[in-house]
């Protein structure tokens, strides 16, 4: 008999491993630090092997809100 395993248990064990790395501390500290400089601005730094690029999220806010006609709601 085949045995498969389901789509949970596979999140979870992604879940897991990604926890038990520094990928998403790393991704949100570079993330803040983008937010905290110039509008339209980006961030990209190296750690190890892995190249952080982290964007303004209140510049991609601002776009995403003119797209949809509210851009006068988010500044």
């Amino acid at each position: 008999m085949d045995f498969e395993a389901s789509p949970f248990e596979s999140s979870e064990m992604l879940a897991t491993f990604l926890a038990s790395t520094h990928l998403i501390p790393e991704s949100w500290r570079l993330c803040c630090s983008a937010n905290a400089t110039a509008h339209g601005s980006f961030r990209k730094e190296e750690i190890g092997e892995v190249v952080y690029i982290a964007f303004s999220g209140i510049q991609m806010a601002r776009r995403f809100g003119a797209e949809l006609g509210t851009a006068g709601a988010l500044g």
